[in-house]
């Protein structure tokens, strides 16, 4: 890759900003914001296509909003854990079974090569 040019941010806000302070406060209100459509991402278009589900009631689609939630809850810790951006074990998401289920299909799932392999420890 060649040079790029750095992006130049700018955060637009209705909120007053006097110090530095509570430009930190801005900044960390937009990375929960970024994290909220991430979920709504995720819920939606690229896991669980929650918006093609067809259901006969408000109590199925409350039920499967529910679930749809919790789904992305862990495919978005999932991600973080993957890409080391959290320490979550193994434990904090998937029950002991789903665990032993995990540990046998990985060795089945894996490339053969070292660049497909987990990177991660067990």
């Amino acid at each position: 890759m060649g040079k790029e040019k750095p992006i130049h941010w700018r955060l637009i806000t209705t909120h007053p900003i006097e110090n530095f302070k509570q430009v930190l406060q801005i900044i960390k209100w937009y990375t929960w914001r970024w994290s909220i459509e991430q979920m709504f991402r995720t819920i939606k278009l690229k896991g669980i296509n929650i918006q093609s589900a067809l259901v006969e009631s408000e109590h199925a689609l409350k039920n499967l909003t529910a679930l749809s939630f919790i789904s992305a809850v862990r495919i978005m810790q999932l991600v973080q854990a993957r890409d080391g951006k959290n320490d979550l074990i193994i434990k904090q998401v998937f029950a002991p079974t789903e665990e032993k289920i995990l540990k046998k299909l990985n060795p089945k799932l894996e490339g053969a090569t070292e660049k497909l392999k987990n990177p991660h420890k067990k």
